[in-house]
């Protein structure tokens, strides 16, 4: 028999596991509305994992003789500031599950329920990887710089050139620059450019 510590503490964590799914699912569709279908099944796929990984622990519980208690789910965000921003939350959010992991691997230790500890060895090696690719989509969305510039009104109608300097704290090599008209540099309703500068 499983201590009532170690068993409120893995029914919490069943209902953090269902919240997380439910905040990937919020995630993936905000990427769909914004034209971001790729981001949106990988993060359906995410939110379908997080539900697995609620129901490992659920079919653990019951295993071990437990009781489940579930819990309500809280609603998830659904304003995002950009596709970025989505990313961020979730490296966030996974950052939160390995300590909650943590604290449940140290509690069974603690408890003596090593079948618990052993289980929960598993969550901890997942969630290497979960945060490792977080981190890496994060990594690589971020630019080495970015600013805006106001650019002078054209009522005419025609081409204008507009000069604007570049951050100096960029370190010398080649960059890639990219404009855009909106700061969410999505593809719809936009114009995008991009051309190759050498910083000496």
């Amino acid at each position: 028999m499983i201590s009532q510590k170690v068993q409120d503490a893995i029914n919490k964590q069943i209902n953090n596991e269902l919240s997380a799914s439910y905040t990937y699912l919020a995630m993936s569709a905000y990427c769909e509305h914004e034209n971001f279908t790729g981001c949106a099944k990988w993060l359906r796929l995410q939110s379908q994992e997080e539900y697995g990984h609620a129901m490992r622990l659920f079919d653990f519980l019951l295993a071990r003789d437990g009781k489940i208690a579930l819990r309500a789910i809280s609603e998830p965000n659904i304003k995002f500031k950009s596709l970025s921003h989505v990313f961020e939350t979730a490296l966030e959010q996974e950052q939160s599950t390995t300590a909650e992991i943590d604290q449940i691997y140290e509690l069974a230790h603690n408890e003596k329920a090593f079948a618990a500890l052993v289980e929960m060895q598993w969550f901890i090696t997942e969630q290497v990887e979960e945060e490792k690719t977080a981190r890496e989509i994060v990594a690589k969305r971020k630019p080495d710089a970015a600013w805006k510039a106001e650019l002078p009104k054209t009522p005419d109608h025609r081409d204008h050139r507009t000069y604007a300097n570049l951050p100096d704290s960029l370190a010398p090599g080649l960059y890639l620059v990219v404009a855009s008209v909106r700061e969410d540099f999505r593809e719809e309703d936009n114009k995008v450019v991009g051309v190759g500068v050498i910083v000496g």
